[in-house]
């Protein structure tokens, strides 16, 4: 539709474009439009469910397991409550 709007706005005279700068103009929408539909194609395909529960339990694993390890790396419980906190927001 936009490619039909231009090209009736060049034929009014609204549009007005010497015809290298259009047909370069035509062949990136034409390019966009292709990058447009393999993206659709990649929306198609499913996440993998085993993968998507082996990521959540990996998450579940280093929130539980990273204030452990952070209280034996520094020497106060706060700097390892901010520590911790701060890797386990990042990665969720």
């Amino acid at each position: 539709w936009i490619q039909h709007l231009m090209v009736e706005n060049i034929s009014t005279g609204v549009l007005c474009i010497s015809p290298p700068l259009l047909s370069r103009v035509f062949q990136t929408l034409s390019t966009g439009v292709g990058f447009y539909n393999s993206a659709l194609k990649l929306t198609g395909v499913p996440f993998p469910f085993a993968y998507a529960q082996v990521c959540d339990c990996l998450l579940l694993l280093h929130w539980a397991i990273s204030p452990i390890v952070t209280s034996m790396w520094v020497e106060t419980p706060e700097w390892a409550a901010i520590l911790s906190f701060t890797q386990v927001f990042v990665l969720w």
